[in-house]
């Protein structure tokens, strides 16, 4: 995935600053299963001809666009003249304007079958579904379900501004987007300080 945004960043005591900011992002998801189970995201295998069934196996594409609202606290451990080695720590609130999933689902039925002789036989047959579903835009707001844990470095750049990097990793703080899954983030945030 990628986002991009803006940061204000004020500063609250000499080593400690607040850091709200809002950023448009885009991930997609490719989610698989393998182990079999009789739920997968929301998904349970339809009855056939009377037969429960049991979802063995699928995968999915997950597309979604969201606003980020960050709030993060920036606490330096380390500064020289225009350098900075700081750590941040904060929540993110996520507002989902696309939520697009397609995936298929293949499903198990099995028959148990007595004869006249009271021998047992097994009729198995394997059935695949493919869905795709449309989340309407705004319809789930995560309020503070990320949490944010970040280390970074500025250096200077040009006679005003400063360049950031800045490795971060967002865990989830509850379910995540209309699937209810948990999400963790996890890159190299670039950031031109003005």
């Amino acid at each position: 995935g990628v986002s991009i945004g803006f940061y204000v960043e004020q500063q609250l005591t000499r080593r400690i600053s607040v850091r709200p900011g809002l950023a448009m992002a885009r991930h997609n998801y490719a989610l698989e299963n393998t182990s079999g189970g009789d739920i997968a995201m929301d998904y349970s295998a339809p009855e056939l001809n009377g037969m429960s069934g049991t979802t063995t196996s699928y995968d999915a594409d997950i597309d979604v666009v969201s606003m980020e609202v960050p709030v993060n606290f920036v606490f330096s451990l380390w500064k020289r003249a225009r350098s900075n080695l700081f750590v941040t720590t904060g929540a993110s609130t996520v507002v989902y304007l696309s939520q697009h999933m397609s995936g298929s689902f293949n499903n198990t039925y099995t028959r148990t079958t007595v004869d006249s002789y009271g021998e047992v036989s097994y009729e198995s047959m394997t059935t695949s579904v493919l869905i795709e579903s449309e989340q309407e835009p705004l319809n789930r707001v995560d309020f503070l379900g990320l949490a944010n844990f970040s280390a970074g470095y500025s250096i200077p750049f040009g006679k005003t501004s400063h360049l950031l990097f800045e490795p971060f990793v967002q865990l989830p703080i509850k379910d995540l987007t209309s699937l209810n899954l948990r999400i963790r983030y996890g890159g190299l945030s670039m950031k031109i300080q003005f």
